[in-house]
């Protein structure tokens, strides 16, 4: 029988788009933007999240996209400006306020760590007023949303904490396996940018709705470390919820 502990966590590392930002319904908008200049149907949300990975190049074929026909660097543009048009009404995911307030009240650091293009991120976070919650907040370079693991990598080292001891919150399988590349935990929200059906394929806690998280943060010392409310079995790098 695996030894069952209590894990503490010493940082969170939060994705943006889909986890704290609820902006699935305008990210599918601006796609389908895109296709109707090319005359192309039509998307759902549901057949968006059944289909979005990264890196976000190889999702546009699925959609009717013609790659070859296509330049890339103008795609990425065209979709950021017509995203940028949509995102203007833009707010939190429900239910996610009540859990940065339970963690920033207990004096846990949070981050972000995004595939944004950082302008934007820190323009978007300065609208919602939730720039200050954050000890740092980290995008990338450009608009091509490719892999964030470098930067999550970079901030790691740069706060010297164990990686066992960050637990990250994401809404896609991309974030799970950024968390396991890092040695971190993880647990994922449905409903963001991928199905339900598909984070369950990872081995760790899976939430449909913010507010659940609020149970796995107990204050657990007067540094105020926290410590995981779930029981979960060490399995690697990954954290599997017993219920």
């Amino acid at each position: 029988m695996s030894k069952r502990k209590k894990p503490v966590i010493r940082h969170v590392f939060w994705d943006w788009n889909g986890t704290i930002l609820d902006d699935v319904e305008v990210c599918v908008g601006a796609l389908n933007r895109m296709m109707a200049r090319r005359r192309l149907p039509a998307i759902t949300v549901k057949r968006y999240q059944d289909v979005f990975s990264f890196p976000v190049k190889a999702v546009y074929p699925h959609f009717g996209f013609h790659m070859e026909e296509e330049n890339w660097d103008a795609m990425a543009r065209e979709y950021h400006d017509d995203f940028l048009v949509l995102s203007k009404a833009c707010g939190l995911r429900r239910g996610i306020r009540p859990v940065l307030d339970a963690v920033q009240a207990a004096g846990i650091p949070m981050s972000i760590v995004s595939a944004c293009e950082t302008g934007y991120l820190l323009g978007m976070t300065d609208r919602l007023g939730v720039t200050p919650r954050f000890h740092s907040i980290r995008g990338l370079a450009d608009f091509f949303a490719a892999s964030k693991l470098a930067v999550a990598r970079d901030l790691l080292q740069s706060l010297g904490v164990p990686a066992g001891e960050v637990l990250l919150v994401g809404d896609t399988r991309h974030d799970y396996d950024i968390a396991d590349a890092l040695g971190a935990r993880c647990v994922l929200l449905a409903g963001g940018h991928q199905s339900a059906g598909r984070l369950a394929t990872c081995r760790c806690p899976v939430f449909g709705d913010p507010r659940d998280l609020l149970r796995l943060f107990v204050t657990d010392s007067p540094d105020h470390a926290i410590s995981a409310g779930l029981e979960i079995k060490e399995t690697g790098h990954t954290a599997v919820a017993d219920g």
